[in-house]
C-alpha cells in the first residue's frame, strides 16, 4: 500500500495522454469512467487537464476520506445488528485515530499512543468484527495498514478540492444499497462541490436496489457480491451510454 490515490491519478494521466497521441482517437471525445476510488481519481485528473471530455463517477466519493470511512464502518456495523452505543464508541475511537494519523511524525511516543488506541478499539469492537487472531495481531495488522502511505493520504483526501474545478460534463451515480460509499452523503456532497465551482453541466442519479458494484441486490452486503449472477445493472449501463452519446454528440 505504498502507492497513493495521487499516484494512481498520475498513472491515469499517462494513459490519457497516450490516447490523445493516437491518430485514430478523437481527442475531444475521451471520457474518464471511475468506480469507487476511481471516482475521485477521475476528478483529480480532469481538474488538472481541461481536455478531458467528460467524467462518469460510479460510487465516487464526495466527502473527505476519514468521513467516508467512518460512515462505512457505521453502515457495516448496523448491517451486523450492532448496538448504537457500541457503534458510537467505535466511531469515537476511530476519530481520535484519524486525527493522530493526519498529524503523524512517527515518534516512539506516537507509536505507543496509537497502539494503545487500537487496543481500545479492539475492546470496543463487536467480537464478530475483531477477527480470529487475537488482540495483538489486530493491533499490529491495523497499525500496519493505517500507517501505509495510501491510507494516510486517503483519510485527508477531500474530493471537493477537485470537483470544484470541474469544467467538463459530469455524471455521478450511486446505488442506494451501497454500504461502502453511502449514496446520499456522497452524491449530495458532489453536487454541492460542482455547484460551488460553477459547473451546471452535471447529472446526479441514485439507483434504488443497487449495491456498490451496481448490481441489483437484496441487502448490499459485501458477502452478497459474488453470489449475484448479474455483473452490472442494465439500467445503469443504458443511462450511462445515453448520457455519453448525448454529451459527445454536441462536440
Amino acid at each position: 500500500m505504498n502507492a497513493t490515490t495521487e499516484d494512481f491519478a498520475s498513472d491515469v494521466t499517462v494513459a490519457f495522454n497516450y490516447l490523445k497521441s493516437q491518430v485514430y482517437v478523437d481527442k475531444k471525445r475521451i471520457a474518464l469512467i471511475g468506480h469507487s476510488e476511481g471516482g475521485i481519481i477521475a476528478p483529480m485528473v480532469a481538474a488538472n487537464d481541461k481536455t478531458v471530455g467528460a467524467i462518469v463517477l460510479m460510487a465516487g466519493t464526495g466527502v473527505e476520506g476519514s468521513e467516508l470511512l467512518k460512515q462505512q464502518n457505521t453502515d457495516l456495523m448496523k448491517m451486523g445488528q450492532i448496538s448504537q452505543d457500541t457503534i458510537d464508541q467505535v466511531i469515537a475511537t476511530l476519530e481520535t485515530i484519524y486525527i493522530d494519523l493526519k498529524e503523524w511524525r512517527g515518534t516512539v511516543d506516537e507509536q505507543k499512543e496509537l497502539s494503545s488506541k487500537f487496543g481500545i478499539l479492539w475492546e470496543s469492537m463487536p467480537v464478530s468484527f475483531r477477527g480470529t487472531n487475537g488482540r495483538e495481531h489486530y493491533i499490529s495488522g491495523n497499525m500496519g495498514a493505517m500507517l501505509s502511505p495510501w491510507y494516510r493520504f486517503f483519510i485527508s483526501l477531500n474530493p471537493s478540492e477537485y470537483l470544484e474545478k470541474m469544467e467538463c460534463p459530469v455524471f455521478a451515480a450511486n446505488g442506494e444499497k451501497d454500504i461502502q460509499v453511502e449514496a446520499r452523503q456522497n452524491l449530495q456532497a458532489m453536487e454541492e462541490s460542482l455547484e460551488r465551482g460553477g459547473n451546471r453541466n452535471y447529472t446526479i442519479k441514485s439507483y434504488p436496489g443497487l449495491n456498490h458494484l451496481f448490481q441489483e441486490c437484496e441487502t448490499g452486503s459485501v458477502r452478497e457480491y459474488g453470489e449475484i449472477g448479474q455483473t452490472i445493472s442494465p439500467q445503469f449501463l443504458s443511462d450511462m451510454t445515453s448520457w455519453l452519446k448525448n454529451i459527445f454528440s454536441e462536440k
